[in-house]
């Protein structure tokens, strides 16, 4: 069973494609979906109420993807307060929350700590350093890796070995590749078979989304 928790397209080749939702009007009638915001969708006229009933829908699995982005020019105050009432809807409506976080790890822990937030926490695409995947790990986040574990020496392939496999998931974010392109290089780096992986990751999922 090959579970894809992150994607921009649905190609139905597995048996859980969480589709990621950014605009209210787009999201699909009868797929799973994640639904959220990125800083970089600043200034925009928010519209909470119905950003909120959409997170309420029994096919809304998760909030997000949304986080915080130092790469890019939006103040990092404002987007700290943006992120925070994503938080606050995932919390409100106890759903996984997908976390996009470029540069600012720190940042986005003080906000999940200064709320509280129980809820588990997916960072996902996944490509950075030891310490950085250290200190997430060692606060019970989940790790999503995709199209940079197929990258050479990547800091993706050397952290996906030190996840426990516990805390492990998968993707194929905006990319057209095959999530099964994603297990098969996931399961060389471990050393295990990629059944192994898919029974794993099944038991991850029913640990993070109590309903399926």
């Amino acid at each position: 069973m090959h579970i894809n928790i992150h994607t921009h397209h649905i190609n139905h080749e597995c048996e859980l494609e969480l589709l990621q939702v950014f605009k209210p009007e787009k999201h699909p009638l009868h797929a799973s979906f994640s639904f959220g915001m990125l800083p970089e969708h600043l200034p925009l006229q928010e519209n909470w109420i119905a950003w909120e009933r959409i997170i309420a829908s029994s096919s809304c699995l998760a909030v997000g993807e949304c986080g915080l982005d130092k790469r890019i020019q939006i103040n990092m105050l404002k987007q700290i307060d943006f992120f925070s009432k994503w938080v606050d809807l995932a919390i409100a409506y106890h759903k996984p929350l997908i976390i996009h976080c470029v540069k600012a790890f720190n940042d986005v822990i003080n906000v999940l700590e200064d709320k509280h937030c129980r809820v588990p926490v997916i960072f996902h695409g996944f490509n950075n350093g030891l310490n950085t995947a250290e200190l997430l790990l060692q606060k019970g986040y989940y790790l999503s890796f995709g199209k940079a574990l197929l990258g050479f020496d990547s800091n993706a392939s050397k952290c996906i070995r030190q996840t426990p496999k516990s805390q492990l998931l998968l993707e194929t974010d905006d990319t057209d590749l095959s999530i099964k392109f994603i297990y098969n290089k996931a399961a060389r780096l471990l050393g295990i078979n990629e059944q192994a992986l898919m029974d794993q990751i099944q038991k991850n999922i029913k640990s993070i989304f109590k309903s399926l």
